[in-house]
């Protein structure tokens, strides 16, 4: 009975990672390995009994997935992966092929990586955008690339 009552209070109690079959698969077959687990958890917190009907690039908003819902997602992600991940994973991350890609970056992947998987799923969910948006979001890009100058290859020595 006491068993009962802690899976009534908290029904999903997840094994903590890192997740044994993500570690033993090839390193081309993580990646897709992680992208079928966010749409797996995902589709479970909406409702959906198959991870299809989650597709890789549709983002959580287009799902209807609520706050508490990423909240979910992401502490379900990490305690399987065994990792920390950031508390606004679902609005930095808007798709599960972006929330996979930053779990893959996190236990695999170099710092560039990392950075050129986000540059992938921005300009996917750029797509979408309205054109004010999309200004709003080549004036942050225009900003960044200020910051990093325009050659970083060149020496400000004056």
């Amino acid at each position: 009975m006491a068993g009962d009552a802690v899976n009534a209070s908290h029904p999903w109690d997840p094994p903590r990672g890192p997740d044994p079959i993500l570690r033993s698969l090839a390193p081309e077959d993580q990646r897709a390995y992680l992208v079928g687990l966010v749409r797996a958890e995902t589709a479970t917190l909406i409702g959906r009994t198959e991870p299809e009907a989650v597709p890789a690039g549709v983002t959580f908003d287009d799902l209807g997935l609520t706050r508490a819902e990423a909240i979910e997602l992401r502490d379900r992600l990490a305690a399987v992966c065994g990792t920390e991940l950031p508390t606004d994973l679902v609005g930095d991350h808007p798709s599960p092929d972006a929330v996979a890609a930053l779990i893959y970056g996190e236990l695999f992947g170099e710092a560039l990586d990392r950075v050129l998987v986000m540059i992938d799923s921005l300009e996917r969910a750029a797509v979408r955008l309205g054109a004010d948006e999309r200004a709003t979001v080549v004036a942050r890009l225009r900003g960044l690339l200020a910051r990093f100058g325009t050659d970083p290859h060149s020496t400000d020595d004056g």
